[in-house]
């Protein structure tokens, strides 16, 4: 599976929940391993189709990859 799949199989909209915690706990796992491949996939879909997936980006990167 690639690395994209992986990343926003993560965000709460793939996991089905209404919660914003998916989306927390991938943007500490982001920071923690200083993953900039994973920023920039999460940065190239703010421009996609999904505004769910949007939106989950966007609140992924407001939670958390301050460090990266």
């Amino acid at each position: 599976m690639e690395k994209s799949a992986i990343i926003l199989g993560r965000l709460a909209t793939s996991l089905g929940v209404r919660d914003e915690n998916p989306n927390i706990e991938l943007a500490k796992s982001i920071a923690a391993s200083m993953d900039t491949e994973a920023v920039g996939i999460l940065v190239g879909h703010l421009k996609g189709k999904s505004s769910a997936i949007q939106s989950d980006c966007i609140k992924a990167r407001k939670k958390g990859w301050k460090r990266c």
